[in-house]
């Protein structure tokens, strides 16, 4: 198995270490297969290898992606994978500005990837607009002892949780506008590949401190992180959405665990001469090396 060094970073000596810039070689003798016992399949033997490494500068697209292979007797061809995390240069969490309701403004977060556009008359008066991460905000909500939204809305890991604040000249909170507020966030292909989201599924959410909620095991909890329509332009590499209210948001994977996993009926096509009734699903497939995917769909 080996692991180049991303983009942007530096390899620490461990196992497997090969150099800084290359990255890592690991080797692996023997791995028990699996058993097929009927219709039940019992997995084989499995192994994990652990790298670490240093960032040492911004990589393209704010993103670290990590570009496994692994090669062993009987393959014809490497297989690969992907996975990374976001790259953050920012060191200020906050951003704030004036609104003018005469004339409107755009919040802009520190790291310029979040826009925030009130049109004037929005509000009647002067407000001050805040934005900051959501994570910088959970010791204000524990202390208030107010719901606390999960770092991560949608079905996997988004581009970044934000809490949007706005306050009157008395220093009172305003949550509510007379016009609509668009919220876009810039994105880059390197952080959809890191995060394993498709450009089509990005979403934003909003967090309804409001409604309550039943997990899987029973236990209730106050909030939920609820989408918005959203609209994406693929050119740009910009998705937004309009709200009329400020709360906590978050850009994320806005395709559900269901449709992802569990087939639906509605590719069913009826043959209106024979009457026969065919259906198509298709299979997604891992990547292989330089990220082609074969097409394969089950017909019945």
């Amino acid at each position: 198995m080996t692991l180049p060094a991303p983009p942007g970073t530096l390899a620490l000596p461990g196992p497997g270490f090969v150099a800084a810039t290359t990255g890592w070689k690991w080797s692996q003798s023997n791995l028990a297969g699996g058993t097929k016992n009927g219709n039940a399949f019992t997995v084989g033997a499995s192994a994990s290898f652990t790298a670490t490494m240093q960032l040492a500068s911004l990589p393209t697209g704010e993103a670290v992606l990590a570009l496994p292979q692994v090669t062993a007797r009987g393959l014809v061809a490497p297989i690969g994978a992907t996975g990374g995390v976001l790259a953050d240069a920012a060191s200020v969490t906050q951003a704030t500005t004036t609104f003018d309701p005469t004339s409107g403004i755009t919040l802009t977060s520190q790291d310029k990837r979040v826009e925030v556009q009130l049109p004037s008359g929005a509000f009647t008066s002067t407000l001050t607009l805040k934005h900051t991460r959501l994570a910088d905000k959970l010791p204000e909500f524990k202390a208030k002892g107010a719901p606390i939204p999960p770092l991560h809305p949608g079905f996997k890991k988004g581009l970044g949780a934000f809490v949007l604040d706005a306050t009157d000249a008395g220093g009172q909170a305003v949550h509510n506008f007379t016009k609509p507020v668009t919220i876009s966030q810039h994105y880059t292909l390197e952080q959809l590949r890191a995060l394993q989201i498709n450009e089509s599924d990005l979403t934003l959410f909003w967090f309804d401190e409001s409604r309550q909620v039943t997990g899987a095991d029973g236990t209730a909890r106050i909030g939920q992180w609820m989408p918005v329509v959203s609209q994406i332009d693929p050119k740009t590499h910009t998705v937004s959405a309009q709200v009329s209210h400020f709360s906590g948001f978050g850009y994320g994977d806005g395709s559900s665990p269901s449709s992802a996993f569990v087939p639906s009926l509605q590719g069913f096509q009826t043959d209106t001469l024979t009457g026969g009734a065919t259906y198509s699903y298709p299979l997604d497939l891992p990547a292989g090396p330089g990220g082609i995917k074969p097409a394969v769909n089950l017909n019945y």
